[in-house]
């Protein structure tokens, strides 16, 4: 199926949502069969797509419905932006396809999540366009984004920050690998992030930002937290 097609469905489900006879069952099961024709691992986005009519808030009345049309609809925009992003011809040299930076597997178990406390559709984003960044091998991108990261997620753990993660959560080995973050990440993130420009540069490689396995063992203790 041509990309324009596929953006061209995403986009009929996205107006049906604001349709005044609007119906979340039948909307859900019909876009989840689209996803299935324009998707190739349509199954993970079906569960992204279920996830926010788990979570204990949304009684599908009122304002909640409102709340969960909102959710569809930014699932939706993120469907046809990856659609973009991959319509785009991109110079050979980049087009690197290393895999992915986060297992795939940990970022469906964080779409099962479901919490009172914590709305994980950010740390989701992050994920995967981090792991978009990396197969391309968009390396600044990668640093920058798994800084974001980092930053973001101390409040699962109690925390303000990652470096009161790192020292205090978890045990020994747990904790050398947040060390490895917080220390050797941020500074390589930070130096591209706030470096200004010089008459000389070398930019990062695979090797150098290569912290997928501390990322898994994070990514497992958040997924454990929440079992």
């Amino acid at each position: 199926m041509e990309q324009d097609k596929k953006i061209e469905i995403l986009n009929k489900q996205i107006q049906k949502l604001d349709d005044p006879d609007f119906d979340h069952h039948n909307w859900y099961t019909e876009t989840g069969n689209r996803l299935k024709l324009i998707f190739e691992d349509a199954d993970d986005r079906i569960h992204q797509l279920k996830s926010p009519m788990h979570r204990p808030e949304y009684m599908l009345s009122g304002i909640v419905v409102e709340k969960l049309i909102k959710d569809w609809k930014r699932l939706l925009e993120g469907y046809k932006e990856e659609l973009d992003l991959l319509g785009e011809e991109m110079p050979e040299i980049e087009t690197i396809e290393n895999g992915n930076f986060i297992d795939s597997e940990r970022i469906l178990e964080l779409t099962k999540i479901t919490s009172d406390e914590f709305d994980f559709s950010k740390l989701i984003a992050l994920s995967q366009e981090l792991n978009w960044n990396y197969s391309n091998g968009n390396y600044l991108t990668v640093s920058m984004l798994s800084r974001a990261i980092i930053d973001h997620i101390p409040p699962i753990f109690g925390m303000g920050k990652f470096n009161e993660v790192a020292n205090n959560c978890g045990g020994k080995s747990f904790k050398k690998n947040m060390l490895n973050l917080n220390n050797s990440l941020r500074n390589i993130a930070d130096n591209y992030l706030h470096q200004t420009i010089r008459n000389s540069e070398i930019l990062p490689n695979k090797t150098q930002i290569d912290f997928k396995n501390d990322f898994d063992v994070l990514f497992a203790e958040i997924i454990r937290i929440f079992k």
